[in-house]
């Protein structure tokens, strides 16, 4: 019998994003390495954005730490405006686990790459005027 609690990854969004100057129909992925790539490739997917090599209407920023797994840990990601060069989205996250450290209850309820990528896209395009007006 396996004993302990599990905690849900959590994601906020930083308030204060500036209106983009156009709507954002490109990305690029500027910083952040396999997780920016995967968040772009989950944006290009799932909510009709072209991902571009450089000069995108946006760009993808994304700092990261990989946890003991090598799955992400804690996550800052920002959309930035490509013209203006401001904040339009951004996106602090934190991977989910459960029970000790390494136990096999953590182990099963942390999210790796592909599934961090998902929640963060999401999240970092939310406030966008034009994501309400696809949906």
């Amino acid at each position: 019998m396996f004993s302990g609690c599990v905690y849900q990854s959590q994601t906020v969004r930083l308030p204060n994003a500036a209106a983009p100057t156009k709507p954002i129909r490109s990305i690029s992925v500027a910083d952040g390495g396999v997780l920016a790539e995967a968040i772009g490739f989950e944006l290009a997917a799932n909510y009709e954005f072209d991902l571009v090599a450089a000069g995108g209407d946006a760009m993808i920023e994304v700092t990261w730490e990989a946890g003991y797994d090598g799955k992400p840990e804690t996550v800052f990601a920002e959309l930035i405006d490509a013209q203006s060069a401001a904040v339009v989205g951004a996106v602090r996250w934190h991977n989910s686990g459960g029970g000790a450290k390494g136990s096999a209850l953590d182990r099963r309820s942390r999210k790796d790459i592909t599934a961090a990528a998902a929640e963060i896209a999401y999240e970092l395009i939310y406030e966008l005027p034009q994501f309400w007006q696809r949906r």
